[in-house]
């Protein structure tokens, strides 16, 4: 009985060493998982001082073609999640990003441009750089914290400021239906989550996408810096010799800025590379930003005159006494060159551009035009254009869809008493003020210009352009033949 108790006690003795060593054991793994694995999200805010990260900077973003300067709100929470909200210019998107903070990183996602992307910032103090990177897409990131003595709008009235904007899209909006919305629901549905806002970053957001109801492209509500926020990197009219037979032409961008020297630029382009039976035109990565710089372009590069795109205003629709674009026979509006100041001013808010036919010598080789997901605006109408005329194959990737053409308007805050406080400091809006439709009736707007050749997107080397000279060289083979 006693070696039978003894015996026992040995085995209790044993099995209470094996527990506790197995417990050992399991919170051993534990520990090491957790400081050592890079899988798991922890955000080491004892390194960081959350409260130095949490609001407004001043950013700059510099890819190939350009160097923009936004605002941005940032904030950090206790626990490692993080957001990133562009307060500056998005082209109607949210300009949201979110992710975790782990030591001084901060890893978001979002869309830019209307790609996904992925934001890698470092913090270090009052100062954060990093990188902004899409599908074979690349930008650099800098910036600091930006010094706020008092908001543009306190939190109080946010629910103002919503209102505010809402009376300014009734007034401005290019349909005077609102697109058929229903603004009750829509005030309904985001007025709680505005005036539920803490920080201009859900501010932003939340009236954002309260604009996306209209359903259209280029609303664009923003925090300005007073300041140009976006400059080309690079001329905008750019040209070379591709090969022995074959020239390059790159137009950048589509501005307002000195139209003069534009033309000058073009003339003296196509004084170089026209002489060439075959011409590249680059449109990748142009924003369409302005029409008339469009209609510029087209003027030396369509051989003849010829009707290319219609147009009407708000006040174009009322005073012709329809509803939408749609109900226009275009052959009856009062059609122009851009550039006939007397031709325009008939117009009065509908009227059909014309183009081409400027250039003392037409060019009649063959021509390729490379196209991508960043062409928009103006840059699409070119790009159908100069298709729809039958004088370039398009290379490349359908554009982006996005042909109304925004004006900035202005709102008001207006106190209980319905007296108008003042402009809204800081804060803008645009607005689709005109909508247009090819000379074909062609709408591109939500559906974008299809290419002749489709061509994807490579991580290396310029899948496009290798493209466009492979189906200038096959033409050559063709015509010898």
């Amino acid at each position: 009985m006693k070696e039978e108790n003894t015996k026992q006690t040995k085995i209790t003795k044993q099995t209470k060493e094996k527990c506790i060593n197995s417990c050992f054991f399991v919170c051993f793994v534990i520990f090491v998982c957790f400081v050592f694995s890079p899988h798991l999200p922890v955000a080491h805010s004892q390194n960081i001082n959350l409260e130095a990260i949490n609001g407004r900077w001043s950013l700059t973003i510099e890819d190939r073609l350009r160097r923009s300067e936004v605002l941005a709100d940032l904030r950090v929470q206790a626990g490692g999640t993080a957001r990133l909200v562009v307060l500056g210019p998005t082209a109607g998107e949210d300009g949201l990003f979110t992710g975790r903070i782990r030591g001084n990183q901060v890893l978001l996602n979002g869309q830019y441009a209307s790609a996904v992307v992925e934001l890698d910032l470092s913090v270090q103090s009052d100062r954060v750089t990093g990188q902004m990177a899409g599908a074979n897409w690349r930008a650099d990131l800098q910036g600091q914290r930006a010094q706020v003595k008092a908001s543009e709008v306190p939190v109080r009235d946010y629910g103002m400021l919503f209102e505010a904007i809402w009376n300014g899209v009734r007034q401005h909006f290019i349909d005077p239906r609102l697109n058929g919305i229903d603004l009750v629901a829509v005030r309904r549905r985001y007025l709680p989550r505005v005036k539920a806002a803490r920080n201009e970053g859900d501010l932003v957001v939340a009236i954002r996408q309260s604009l996306r109801e209209l359903r259209v492209s280029n609303t664009e509500f923003f925090l300005s810096t007073g300041n140009a926020t976006t400059r080309l990197k690079t001329d905008r009219v750019v040209w070379k010799q591709l090969a022995p037979d074959a020239g390059y032409l790159a137009l950048s961008d589509f501005t307002a800025e000195d139209l003069q020297k534009f033309d000058a630029q073009l003339d003296r382009a196509l004084d170089e590379v026209g002489g060439y039976p075959a011409l590249v035109i680059d449109l990748r990565g142009n924003r369409g930003e302005n029409l008339q710089a469009a209609l510029a372009a087209l003027n030396f590069l369509l051989p003849e005159g010829r009707s290319v795109a219609y147009f009407v205003t708000r006040e174009g629709l009322q005073r012709l006494g329809v509803s939408s674009i749609d109900q226009i026979n275009p052959s009856s509006l009062p059609a122009s060159f851009v550039d006939n100041q007397v031709g325009v001013s008939n117009f009065k808010g509908a009227g059909m551009y014309l183009a081409g036919g400027k250039y003392k010598r037409p060019y009649r080789g063959r021509i390729a035009l490379l196209i991508d997901e960043s062409c928009t605006g103006s840059c699409e109408m070119f790009a159908a254009a100069m298709k729809e005329a039958a004088i370039a194959t398009l290379i490349g990737r359908r554009t982006r869809g996005s042909t109304f053409f925004s004006s900035p308007v202005t709102f008001t805050l207006l106190n209980w008493s319905g007296v108008v406080r003042n402009n809204v400091k800081g804060w803008r809006m645009e607005l689709p003020i005109m909508d247009i439709r090819m000379a074909n009736g062609m709408k591109i707007e939500g559906k974008g210009v299809e290419p002749d050749v489709l061509v994807e997107r490579t991580a290396t080397g310029d899948a496009e352009l290798d493209h466009a000279l492979s189906w200038l060289e096959k033409g050559k083979r063709n015509k010898r033949k």
